[in-house]
């Protein structure tokens, strides 16, 4: 009856302290996909979910869950999955897969077990009769690490303008994170990108230029771009074509990692579902932090933040205020 935003964090094994984490050995989440996105991703012929990484590489495997939305009917769903580097466009496809869902219903397959090949990486495009929701969960068991993306909502066919997105978040030999992006070119043309590093207070560090082929994903490795060791700050990937990117950020001596996807729909008014603060005293010790990009390429921008409890009670005596340079 009113406007909400959701997450979901998954964890194993069992503990009994949600949505804390102490004690889990493997944890990951994602945000939950809007009404907008989930129309937007049937809305033309053209349009489709996009999983901008798939991969069965490095003892990573990947998961794909389909999910019917719609109040009535069976979903017939098709997956494509496009390699890395691929140059034969549509008809390059590695894997195709088809399956009906019925109404409320999930499916979920592995990239191993419909490829049948290790050492694959690229991408997947999803289309469906009906309203669906997409995510993926990649697991490497070997190393206890999981990484969640959400679909992207994509109309190949839509004009080049405005092809500008953000990672917000982004490192290079920080404490020992690194940083993957992860773009896929899910068009029939190909994709002109530039690749602008900011380090934390705005500044224009690099700047860097590729070319994806059409229905191909490219992988760019921070440390391979950005030489400042230590390295803390954004990006800003611009387009002119429809590319969607995740960002993977990596931590391996700790066993931890996030996912990302990249976002193109500037917010002046968002919502986080949860956020932590330790109390190591009460055994809980997750800890939050809140990273805001500037979308506006032409003027600085301010941002009001509130924290509030779970009751809606608001925990400073005034909002943050900080102000993000162009």
């Amino acid at each position: 009856s009113c406007p909400i935003v959701t997450s979901v964090k998954l964890y194993t094994p069992r503990i009994d302290r949600s949505p804390w984490s102490d004690g889990a050995q493997m944890i990951s989440g994602y945000t939950g996909l809007g009404a907008i996105d989930v129309a937007a991703a049937r809305s033309t012929a053209t349009s489709s979910w996009i999983l901008p990484i798939v991969q069965t590489n490095t003892g990573w495997n990947t998961y794909i869950t389909v999910a019917n939305l719609a109040s009535t009917g069976a979903a017939d769903v098709s997956v494509e999955l496009f390699p890395s580097g691929n140059t034969d466009g549509a008809t390059g496809v590695s894997a195709t897969v088809q399956q009906q869902i019925p109404t409320g219903q999930t499916w979920t397959f592995d990239a191993l077990s419909l490829i049948q090949q290790e050492g694959w990486v690229g991408f997947a495009r999803i289309t469906s009769s009906q309203l669906t929701g997409v995510i993926a969960r990649r697991i490497k068991p070997a190393a206890m690490m999981s990484l969640t993306n959400v679909g992207m909502a994509v109309d190949a066919t839509a004009p080049p303008i405005g092809n500008r997105s953000l990672a917000p978040l982004l490192f290079n030999a920080y404490n020992g994170w690194n940083t993957g992006i992860n773009i896929a070119n899910p068009t029939d043309s190909p994709a002109t990108v530039t690749l602008q590093y900011f380090v934390a207070n705005g500044g224009l560090l690099r700047e860097d230029s590729l070319t994806i082929p059409a229905r191909a994903m490219q992988y760019v490795y921070t440390p391979g771009n950005v030489e400042q060791e230590g390295f803390v700050g954004s990006a800003t990937i611009v387009s002119d074509a429809a590319v969607v990117a995740a960002i993977d950020e990596v931590k391996y001596e700790t066993i931890e990692g996030l996912s990302y996807m990249a976002s193109y729909v500037p917010q002046q008014d968002a919502a986080i579902p949860v956020i932590f603060r330790e109390d190591p005293a009460d055994g809980r010790n997750d800890n939050s932090g809140i990273n805001i990009g500037n979308l506006n390429p032409d003027a600085d921008i301010t941002v009001t933040i509130d924290l509030v409890t779970t009751t809606g009670q608001s925990l400073l005596r005034e909002p943050l205020c900080v102000t993000v340079p162009e």
